[in-house]
């Protein structure tokens, strides 16, 4: 049987997917391995612990996100708006920058 918890983060998932915006949404710990989140706005969204590998955040609004814990290994994060995100240290070493 499925949690509330994981149900919520599958619907803000579902959302975020079909209309490119999550603003504030709480995706701590949700799977968008290769998720297409080209220029989507994530702003002030709560991402700890997810994972982002292989995802497409090009052009996205990160601003305030927290991404501590978050899984970053290929995800591209080109042109990104990553204004006061939440980070750790060496977080973004397997990020691109440059597509």
């Amino acid at each position: 049987m499925m949690s509330e918890r994981t149900t919520l983060i599958r619907l803000a998932a579902l959302c975020l997917e079909e209309t490119g915006s999550c603003s504030g949404c709480d995706l701590a710990g949700a799977d968008l391995y290769e998720a297409d989140l080209f220029q989507a706005d994530l702003s002030l969204s709560d991402l700890s612990g997810a994972d982002l590998t292989a995802a497409d955040l090009t052009l996205a609004n990160l601003r305030g996100v927290d991404l501590r814990g978050a899984i970053l290994d290929e995800t591209n994060l080109s042109g990104a708006n990553l204004a006061k995100v939440l980070l750790d240290k060496n977080a973004l070493a397997g990020a691109i920058f440059d597509s």
